[in-house]
């Protein structure tokens, strides 16, 4: 039997208005915490730049998931559901997702997501996730905003 995972790493890019890409990568807990967080200075010498405060340094920042990588040695079905069900909740639908032993798992091991997914580190340290697919509307204009 395969020792449950208990991280899994998210690379994202962050969106800005500049035609830049700027690459993050987020170690995240079960509970998908940020544990450790850092930006990509190198792609070539693979250097990376630790982020000590993530729900402080990242206040603000918006990021663009790129992919998702796992342990193949571990068994990531708890773990991957998790982000799945976050990812779900947030609209995004997930399609052919990748089984324990399949080859997919190094590839894609969420399986293919049908909108692009962007999401923000909050004040306790964890992912918000937000989707395309669900559409904001103001409901009030006077007083505080409200979101439906």
């Amino acid at each position: 039997m395969m020792k449950q995972a208990t991280e899994i790493v998210i690379n994202s890019t962050l969106v800005t208005d500049r035609y830049e890409a700027i690459f993050y990568e987020f170690v995240l807990t079960e509970d998908l915490a940020v544990m450790e967080c850092g930006y990509v200075e190198s792609l070539s010498q693979h250097r990376m730049q630790a982020v000590i405060n993530p729900s402080v340094d990242l206040q603000g920042m918006l990021f663009e998931l790129n992919h998702v990588r796992v342990n193949p040695r571990m068994d990531n079905t708890l773990i991957l559901a998790k982000l799945a069900r976050a990812l779900e909740e947030s609209g995004v639908q997930i399609n052919h997702p990748a089984q324990q032993d399949d080859m997919a798992l190094c590839f894609k091991p969420l399986g293919e997501l049908s909108d692009i997914v962007r999401f923000f580190v909050n004040v306790h340290g964890q992912l918000t996730f937000l989707s395309s697919s669900v559409k904001l509307q103001v409901v009030e204009s006077v007083g505080p905003i409200s979101l439906r």
